[in-house]
């Protein structure tokens, strides 16, 4: 069996780069791009943020494959042609619905703090972005295999196969590869193994050039291999990273790496206007967020207001600002009866409608960037939403090892500490949504706006049914502004072109802080797949990224 099959036929593999309009300037920074396109089929739909990701999971389905084989492939994919936001080095989390069980199965395959891990001194969110004390233990790779081992039916390397191609044989370096590269060059280009990566010939690859990794498919060839082995316990490359993470100010070792187990666990769950919301349980916090703000919204009957209206934009984001205040953050594993207490009594409230008067309330939360969303349906009933991140800005701290990036999420301690050991409090807000016994909806959001995104959406979707394309044409407001200076979340929220002035002047004195209009910033990006009443599925990924879903 073979899914890496496509990548020999030229005339798609140009057409699927094409698709998402990778060589234009104009279309990918502007939050006025064409209308995504919905996908609409019978059998199966698959929506992610790379073309040839979505494309290669369809493949794996039409082999006979599931959909825990189609994530694995996508996945797989997205660390090697995602520019810096997806790694084999980040962490991973996973909902899965069985539909023959009526099961709902959590993969908590998260950032371990390393277990000599301490808080820098002085510029500490400098040390935490930009060292290698950024560095968490990953979770990526062994998250991958246990989900396979457990509900995987196709051979391990037939998933693996056209990521390593991809990686071996390159890729055009597309306009958004190219521009995020140049970005971030300076600190690219600090150490020799990124310059060995990224400017074989003294300059950084220039777009439309093929850019190929052959570091990345060796590693790949060993991963098809010995599977999570290849970069655990004591293995060459376990050796070489922590040798590599310390020697930039880190303090993972070896043995975290050896030590790191994958969680598996129930869902936590709530309504909103009669439909089950299904999320990840703490620590993926945002989830338990997405779930008071709803509730909270749901007590203030914002199905009643006009979508259009100064009220529902200054509901949604006062919901905003009262969950992320109210939650607890922390891992459970280790957490004290009164923590766990408290986090109950906050989603209890929440669902009675007892929170309702904690609109207003300011958050102090630093958002995280660099993430990658897959969600799908099948016809049986079966779905998925799986998302995998590097934790920080792209390519994190710029270490390289065997063409594997780390990750760089240790700044998120700085809001949200946890212990030498403990999973890092964060994840997605990866939801299925139930509706009369079927998922209905399968859908994450990514970036820094994840829970306002998801909010606005489901609000648009089951609150007010629009379909996809209209809830995805809706200017948004995002997260808070970041001071770039310090990184620490500032008093201005951010709000997407398209919404009246005079309506966010009201809002701004409403809510006691600013909004600032900037186009595509600070926000959350939709990825969602979808059951309709007529049992269509939907596919289809925000028209602010270059996704797409495939169906048939």
């Amino acid at each position: 069996m073979n899914c890496a099959g496509f990548l020999d036929d030229d005339e798609l593999v140009t057409a699927l780069w094409a698709r998402t309009r990778f060589f234009t300037h104009a279309a990918a920074l502007s939050v006025a791009d064409a209308e995504q396109v919905v996908a609409v089929g019978e059998e199966r739909v698959v929506a992610s943020h790379f073309p040839l990701g979505a494309y290669a999971a369809r493949e794996v389905l039409r082999l006979g494959g599931n959909l825990i084989d189609a994530m694995v492939a996508s996945v797989a994919i997205d660390c090697v042609v995602s520019p810096g936001a997806s790694t084999l080095a980040g962490g991973l989390g996973m909902l899965f619905f069985d539909a023959a069980s009526g099961q709902t199965h959590v993969l908590d395959a998260g950032l371990d703090v390393p277990s000599a891990f301490e808080l820098p001194g002085g510029d500490a969110w400098r040390a935490l972005s930009e060292t290698g004390a950024a560095v968490l233990v990953p979770g990526v790779l062994p998250g991958l295999e246990d989900a396979w081992l457990r509900f995987g039916t196709l051979p391990w390397d037939v998933l693996w196969e056209p990521a390593r191609r991809l990686a071996a044989d390159g890729f055009p370096m597309y306009f958004t590869y190219s521009f995020n590269l140049a970005r971030r060059g300076d600190t690219i280009l600090a150490r020799p193994e990124g310059r060995a990566i990224f400017a074989p010939g003294g300059e950084l690859v220039e777009q439309g050039a093929t850019f190929r990794q052959p570091a990345l498919a060796e590693t790949i060839d060993a991963i098809i291999a010995e599977r999570s082995r290849a970069l655990t316990g004591t293995s060459g490359w376990a050796r070489r990273f922590a040798t590599a993470v310390a020697a930039a100010g880190g303090t993972l070792s070896v043995e975290d790496l050896h030590h790191y187990t994958t969680r598996w666990g129930d869902p936590i769950s709530g309504t909103f206007l009669d439909h089950e919301i299904i999320v990840s349980p703490l620590p993926s916090f945002y989830g338990s967020q997405l779930l008071v703000a709803l509730g909270l919204c749901e007590a203030a009957n914002i199905s009643d207001l006009p979508t259009d209206s100064a009220d529902a934009l200054l509901l949604e984001i006062r919901a905003v600002d009262a969950a992320e205040a109210v939650v607890p953050v922390f891992d459970p594993s280790n957490a004290t009866p009164e923590q766990l207490d408290e986090y109950q009594r906050v989603l209890t409230a929440a669902r009675s409608g007892e929170l309702a008067h904690a609109f207003g309330l300011h958050s102090t939360q630093r958002p995280h960037l660099g993430s990658h969303d897959f969600c799908a349906i099948d016809a049986e009933g079966n779905a998925v939403v799986a998302m995998h991140s590097i934790g920080s800005d792209s390519w994190g701290p710029a270490i390289f090892v065997d063409g594997i990036v780390a990750n760089g999420a240790a700044a998120q301690l700085l809001d949200h500490p946890a212990r030498p050991r403990a999973r890092l409090p964060g994840g997605g807000t990866m939801c299925l949504v139930r509706h009369d016994d079927k998922i209905v909806l399968a859908t994450d959001a990514l970036g820094t706006g994840i829970v306002e995104c998801h909010l606005q959406t489901l609000v648009d979707v089951i609150g007010r049914g629009l379909d996809l394309a209209d809830a995805d044409r809706q200017p948004r407001f995002g997260a808070r502004e970041l001071d770039p200076a310090t990184g620490d979340t500032t008093t201005t929220r951010q709000v997407e072109p398209g919404f009246p002035a005079e309506r966010l002047d009201i809002i701004a004195a409403a809510i006691g802080y600013p909004l600032h209009e900037v186009p595509r910033a600070g926000q959350g990006f939709w990825t969602v797949a979808r059951r309709t009443t007529e049992d269509a599925l939907q596919g289809m990924c925000d028209h602010r990224l270059l996704g797409t879903a495939f169906v048939d």
